[in-house]
């Protein structure tokens, strides 16, 4: 369990570490086996909590970010997907 520096239980990191693991399950199966993303959930400075979203093998770029887009448009968390070291437009955008 995470800690803060006074050893209480970091209530931040276990609510992204949450967010990560939802995001990831509801992505994973809208997207298939032969997508495969790995989600970052973190603070941000202006939206308090920013989703990234990165895609590490997958075919078809339209219909993968249109899925993603449909699976994240049910949060109320800015996201964004990054296709390797290329950034792409999300909600945060």
């Amino acid at each position: 369990m995470p800690l803060t520096d006074i050893q209480k239980p970091s209530k931040q990191r276990l609510r992204h570490d949450a967010a990560r693991r939802v995001f990831s399950a509801a992505l994973a199966e809208a997207l298939g086996e032969e997508t495969a993303v790995e989600v970052d959930v973190g603070p941000h400075d202006k939206h308090g909590t920013l989703v990234t979203v990165k895609v590490k093998r997958g075919r078809d770029r339209e219909a993968i970010e249109r899925t993603i887009q449909d699976v994240m448009k049910v949060y109320p968390f800015q996201y964004v997907i990054e296709w390797g070291y290329e950034r792409t437009r999300g909600k945060y955008d």
